[in-house]
């Protein structure tokens, strides 16, 4: 039932991130969403500005790939883009970039177990919702009543 679960999990994840510009290993499960009306300032990039007065996607996901893995695959997919920042330490490695269609976007890999990695990017107005700072989320079962 675990395999299933998991199985499915991977399949609903997105191949992309909430702009389509930015592709998400196959193998990769989104873990939780968050839309806002600014681009926040991660702590793995802190000389990199906050951009506010946009609407931006928050996707946090996990994958069964090492850091070392997920590393080598963000840094291959961004030599079409402009890397306007890289570091890296032995904990976390970033980037801000600038996609191809000229918005920017920040990326974060987590060496943690399992391996975590994080999308902040500016996505097309109307993506966001009305409540500022909407969050997705599953609500847990209500109990059976007895």
């Amino acid at each position: 039932m675990a395999l299933f679960l998991v199985t499915l999990l991977q399949v609903i994840t997105p191949r992309t991130s909430t702009s389509g510009k930015i592709s998400i290993p196959p193998d990769s499960m989104m873990a939780a969403t968050v839309m806002a009306h600014d681009l926040r300032v991660v702590p793995e990039l802190p000389d990199v500005p906050r951009t506010a007065s946009v609407d931006a996607s928050d996707q946090l996901y996990q994958t069964a790939r090492s850091y070392k893995d997920m590393v080598a695959y963000f840094d291959r997919q961004f030599r079409g883009f402009i890397v306007l920042v890289r570091h890296a330490t032995q904990t976390s490695t970033a980037w801000h970039v600038e996609r191809p269609d000229g918005k920017r976007a920040t990326i974060v890999v987590r060496n943690t177990t399992p391996t975590s990695f994080e999308i902040i990017e500016v996505v097309h107005r109307g993506a966001v919702g009305r409540e500022r700072g909407s969050v997705e989320q599953n609500e847990p079962n209500q109990p059976e009543a007895r």
